[in-house]
């Protein structure tokens, strides 16, 4: 009669003990069981990439689809933030267009909800607006849960208003992300016709941005602006603020103006984002662009 109990007992170890798994087209991804406020049991699959590294060539260019990985992906590692100044160091690494999925059931069929942080497009996430802490009050219902990272400050929003340096690289890393969930959120137990965005602050403004923009608005189910919204004073930037800054940053850096972007690609992440870090508002936001295929802001 003992060895009944102590079977069950082996078995429901060996369950929470086994590594979750979700295979997407790029390769399978190994996941983390954890446990939600009130006690429900659900997966997290952390720091999967959606863009190759926006690194070299591609820093300030718009994001590239992730490339296939070997083997099995690593989903249970740290979440890095992209490179930011908030507290008198910078922070982060430019390897950060990465999401975090949360969900109860890969077998199942659920909406999602897609969180954009705020942080005024320079700094984020905080971490309360991190994918495992928010997880902790989601995954107590039926739904599937992701948090994207983007680019921000100079990184993700430079813009001189020409078409080589349209800017808004921060917004199209969060196209690309809708873009990547539209086909692989299904492994993860979520239905990709029914996805929405939200957040607060710059995140609510950036959900506005995609719920208008043409090459997202059809991938959305709802959008939920909290404490910001497009248009703004500080969400958008007026015609030639932008290139009244990129001009700024071409005289900081010593950077012909019709190169700027060139010239910073030589440059370390120390170098690029300490000499503004004392003058952070200064025009690094979404900008109006040409119409174009990628454009987001017109």
């Amino acid at each position: 009669m003992l060895l009944l109990p102590c079977c069950l007992l082996l078995v429901s170890a060996s369950y929470l003990d086994a590594s979750p798994q979700a295979s997407t087209s790029l390769g399978p991804v190994r996941g983390k069981r954890l446990v939600s406020r009130d006690g429900r049991a659900y997966l997290a699959f952390t720091s999967i990439p959606y863009a190759q590294p926006p690194i070299g060539p591609l820093r300030f260019k718009p994001p590239v689809a992730a490339r296939p990985w070997k083997g099995v992906l690593d989903g249970t590692q740290p979440i890095t933030k992209c490179p930011q100044y908030p507290d008198d160091k910078v922070i982060g690494n430019e390897d950060c267009l990465k999401l975090d999925i949360f969900t109860p059931n890969v077998s199942a069929s659920l909406p999602v909800l897609v969180h954009i942080h705020g942080g005024s497009f320079l700094i984020g996430p905080e971490p309360m607006e991190t994918g495992p802490e928010m997880a902790a009050f989601f995954m107590d219902q039926d739904v599937v849960l992701v948090s994207v990272r983007y680019r921000l400050g100079i990184l993700g929003f430079l813009s001189d208003e020409s078409r080589e340096l349209a800017g808004n690289q921060g917004l199209k890393d969060m196209a690309l992300a809708l873009e990547w969930l539209e086909k692989e959120i299904h492994a993860f137990g979520g239905n990709p016709r029914a996805m929405s965005t939200f957040g607060i602050s710059a995140g609510g403004a950036a959900t506005h941005y995609l719920c208008l923009a043409p090459r997202t608005r059809k991938l959305l189910k709802g959008c939920i602006s909290g404490s910001g919204v497009a248009g703004s004073a500080w969400s958008l930037n007026k015609k030639g603020k932008a290139k009244a800054v990129a001009r700024e940053m071409a005289k900081k850096f010593a950077c012909p103006e019709n190169q700027l972007a060139s010239c910073l690609r030589g440059k370390s992440i120390q170098e690029i984002i300490l000499p503004y870090a004392d003058t952070l508002q200064t025009g690094f936001q979404p900008s109006i662009e040409a119409a174009s295929s990628d454009a987001m802001v017109t």
